[in-house]
């Protein structure tokens, strides 16, 4: 008598099947299995980049509402004029916000960057250590910058235009969304192959736009879950400052926030840099034969890392040259 088993052929690919297309439930399982593998250098690495937020965040909120709570506050506020003390929070604010504002342009593409070229590792069934990772990413520091600038200054004037067309012909925010997708795969690209960030926001355009649609709803999916994720972690210190009273308490209550905060980035950085590299691998193994090249590499000897990128239009704009095995 025998028995019956499922054809394999039929069966989700695991993720130690190699490079392949993948469908939006392989990109999710891939994602937190890799960062379930990796769990430790992500972390860390995450862990450094908001713990200074945090920080800050602690101090502005902690000290602006241990003054405005504290018994002097309302016999100073009537000896000073109420539009000197507006404008001195609004400069508060205004320097909190330039200082969070330059440590994302600066410090957030560098750490994804390294998340980007842990994960590349992981995909291709290697390890890579967090300092690896960082000595690598390091010398393209100014071309992630540079991108992550060229992007943000995209996605301004795109946000201008939705608003526009939204206002006029009720198109939402197709523009917004659109540049949104199109640079998805930039950071991926430039750790990875190694080029500049005008290279890697071309490289990104090239490969995103091929399949438009079906990454927008990945992307779209991703941000739902990863907000959801990041609500519910926060939860928890929501509870504390309810139940203990800490919103009496000022610098209590900002502990307390500033903790969920770091709660919430410990899981959307690393869980957006993980689903950016797997759709960076995604669209070449779809159109560039990536999984065919990995193999060709490894029978004839070579090393299987970032194969060059087969004959490339004119327009498509990356390096010429590839990528350096690292």
């Amino acid at each position: 008598m025998t028995t019956w088993s499922p054809d394999p052929s039929l069966q989700r690919p695991s993720v130690d099947s190699g490079p392949r297309p993948m469908t939006v439930a392989d990109i999710l399982d891939v994602t937190f299995t890799m960062l379930r593998r990796n769990w430790k250098p992500i972390g860390l690495v995450t862990l450094i980049f908001s713990a200074p937020g945090a920080v800050l965040t602690f101090l502005f909120y902690g000290v602006l509402g241990v003054a405005s709570s504290s018994e002097g506050f309302g016999d100073i506020a009537a000896e000073v004029d109420s539009e000197g003390i507006l404008a001195g929070f609004l400069a508060a604010f205004l320097a909190y916000f330039a200082v969070m504002a330059l440590t994302s342009l600066l410090v957030e593409p560098f750490v994804k960057g390294i998340i980007a070229r842990i994960i590349a590792a992981s995909y291709l069934g290697r390890q890579m250590d967090l300092k690896s990772a960082a000595k690598g990413v390091f010398r393209l520091w100014p071309a992630l910058i540079g991108a992550s600038f060229i992007a943000i200054s995209a996605y301004s004037l795109a946000f201008l235009v939705s608003l526009t067309l939204f206002f006029l012909l009720c198109l939402l925010f197709l523009p917004l969304l659109a540049v949104w997708v199109l640079f998805t795969a930039a950071n991926p690209a430039i750790v990875i192959e190694e080029i500049g960030p005008i290279q890697g926001l071309q490289r990104s355009w090239s490969l995103m736009k091929r399949r438009f649609w079906p990454y927008l709803l990945i992307r779209l999916l991703v941000l739902l879950v990863v907000s959801t994720l990041s609500y519910i972690v926060a939860i928890p210190m929501k509870i504390l400052v309810l139940v203990f009273g800490f919103a009496e308490l000022p610098l209590l209550e900002a502990a307390a926030n500033s903790l969920g905060t770091i709660l919430g980035t410990l899981i959307t950085i690393p869980v957006v840099a993980s689903i950016t590299t797997l759709l960076y691998f995604d669209a070449r193994v779809r159109f560039e034969a990536f999984d065919v090249q990995l193999m060709a590499a490894g029978l004839a000897g070579g090393s299987p890392s970032y194969p060059v990128p087969p004959s490339p239009p004119q327009d498509a704009g990356w390096n010429q040259q590839g990528p350096p095995a690292y």
